[in-house]
Order: C-alpha cells, then sequence, then structure tokens
C-alpha cells in the first residue's frame, strides 16, 4: 500500500485553513502534518481533523517530526477505516 503525506509549514499562507479544507476534500487519501512556529504545543491528536492529522510548532527537531509523522499516518488510517473524513 503506498501511502501518501503531506508536511506544511503554514506560517504566512493567507488563509491556510481554507486552502486545507479545499486540499483534503480533493486529496482525501493524503495524510497532512502541519507545521507551524504560532502552534503553543504539538498536538498529535485528532482535534484538527478537518484540516490536519497532526501538528507540530517546530519541524527541526527530528524526534517531534517522526512522532507527528507517526501519529498522522495513524491518525489518518484510523479516519479512512471509520470513514469520518
Amino acid at each position: 500500500m503506498v501511502r501518501k503525506l503531506l508536511v506544511i509549514q503554514i506560517d504566512g499562507l493567507q488563509d491556510p485553513a481554507a486552502w486545507l479544507i479545499e486540499f483534503c476534500a480533493g486529496f482525501p487519501d493524503v495524510a497532512i502534518v502541519l507545521v507551524s512556529r504560532h502552534f503553543a504545543r504539538n498536538d498529535l491528536t485528532g482535534e484538527r481533523r478537518m484540516i490536519a492529522d497532526a501538528s507540530i510548532a517546530d519541524a527541526g527537531k527530528r524526534v517531534p517530526f517522526a512522532m507527528a509523522v507517526t501519529a498522522a499516518l495513524s491518525n489518518h488510517d484510523e479516519y479512512l477505516a471509520r470513514r469520518i473524513i
């Protein structure tokens, strides 16, 4: 099985939520990790499920980045299995 993942730095994008909602609608098979220095903390839960599968405040640190990728793929697989996307 081929898994698809988008890691996107959203700082500086105009209206990233609208773009991400549209992207998710067009590409529901792609797991998404958001990166923003404005996030207060990393979120590896499905809290932002409408626009992402995981989010992190700093992609420059290997361990949080690896954890976010793992969580995003796992969360996305669960959403697909439960058909909640």
